[in-house]
């Protein structure tokens, strides 16, 4: 339960918030009146830099940036990406995109040798084949599933008996 005169941040309500918060807000105005109405253009870089001067002054002794950051705080469990992994191929699958536009353009300008670009296309599309079948295992999993996956993987590996004549290793 908050305390009365209180609010977000540990923001309380005094008179000295209440005459640094009047004076903000008549900073403000006035620098939107002076940018507006004052014609002088030395005059207006003069006016507009005194109310600068005075909505930092009292933004400044207000807090208003903490409080502003306070009331929008993303919980930092929440901010951390779970899909990093999957984003992380995701991004390879663009990479390989875009330099398959960027050979085919230079193909078609003949910038590069058709038969050379055709080529490395075809291998970067090979690629992108890998990279979809990748996007598809990762689907739908976390960062912190992907690795117990992994690590059941290599477990399971590791425990498999070794047949006679079996080449790979264990």
């Amino acid at each position: 339960p908050e305390q009365a005169g209180t609010s977000m941040a540990g923001f309380r309500w005094t008179i000295q918030t209440i005459v640094l918060a009047t004076a903000l807000a008549v900073a403000v105005i006035g620098l939107g009146l002076a940018l507006y109405f004052v014609e002088d253009p030395a005059t207006r870089v003069g006016a507009g830099l005194l109310f600068l001067a005075a909505i930092i002054w009292a933004a400044g002794r207000l807090r208003v940036v903490e409080i502003v950051l306070e009331s929008v705080r993303i919980d930092p469990v929440e901010e951390r990406r779970k899909h990093r992994n999957l984003r992380a191929t995701v991004d390879l699958l663009i990479d390989d995109v875009r330099r398959l536009n960027g050979l085919a353009i230079d193909a078609n300008r003949g910038f590069r040798d058709r038969a050379a670009a055709m080529k490395e296309m075809e291998s970067i599309e090979t690629h992108m084949i890998d990279v979809i079948k990748q996007i598809r295992a990762k689907a739908g999993l976390t960062d912190q599933e992907l690795a117990e996956r992994r690590m059941a993987e290599q477990k399971a590996l590791e425990e498999r008996p070794v047949e006679p004549g079996d080449s790979t290793p264990a």
